[in-house]
């Protein structure tokens, strides 16, 4: 079963990572050290853990897919960027509960922009993990003719979040020490879950803001510059 344990040194953060999330220089300027003091205690507090199962003899339908018989509704969208895939990637990526804690910490003790900031820190740390590992999927079935899709989560692109108890169905019991709230929300809350797409007949496409209706996401704010 293939886990991947990333370094922090592969997920290379740095400030223009965040530049989305600033109005303008100046106010960028002026709250710089303030981020690099955040991203010094982030980075010790993280262990960037993810996990893939790769499933072959799936069934892509006009708004929904199906693997090992079990049936997941995700929308028209996404089921359109899976078809031609001839298996799926079942994924779950986490930086643990440490950062979780001292966000907390943060907010307890009335330091509201530190908190923001780890916050922030946190999801995009997450972010590159997965890209890391899926990276190295790439690399690995790109070998073999297959090509990759970018990847679905659900509470996506009209995905609904509660498909995820399906989800994590099809992966071992609390894999990556990642649980489900009766909600479906995982814990910890650094924690991302979805699919990738594979086949001799699909393509990647990087963070299609077109796809998903989702305003209030780093990524729309980073790409686009748009102040959702």
């Amino acid at each position: 079963m293939p886990e991947y344990r990333i370094p922090y040194s592969s997920l290379q953060i740095s400030l223009d990572d965040f530049s989305g999330i600033f109005s303008n220089t100046t106010e960028a300027e002026m709250l710089r050290m303030e981020l690099e003091t955040v991203i010094e205690i982030g980075k010790e507090l993280i262990a960037p853990w993810g996990m893939v199962l790769v499933f072959d003899a799936v069934e892509i339908g006009v708004d929904s897919f199906c693997v090992k018989d079990m049936r997941f509704e995700c929308g028209r969208k996404i089921a359109g960027s899976l078809r031609g895939s001839d298996k799926i990637g079942v994924f779950v990526c986490t930086i643990g509960v440490e950062i979780v804690s001292a966000y907390n910490c943060f907010t307890a003790s009335g330091d509201y922009l530190k908190a923001y900031f780890l916050d922030i820190f946190g999801s995009i740390a997450v972010e590159k993990a997965m890209d890391n590992i899926q990276g190295q999927l790439k690399e690995e079935f790109s070998k073999k003719g297959f090509g990759m899709t970018n990847r679905f989560s659900p509470g996506y692109c009209n995905w609904l979040v509660k498909e995820q108890k399906k989800l994590f169905s099809l992966l071992p019991s609390t894999p990556c020490n990642i649980q489900l709230s009766e909600s479906s929300l995982m814990i910890p809350s650094k924690s991302i879950s979805g699919i990738i797409g594979i086949g001799t007949s699909v393509r990647f496409v990087e963070h299609d803001c077109s796809l998903c209706g989702m305003k209030n996401c780093l990524y729309r704010k980073k790409l686009h510059n748009i102040d959702c």
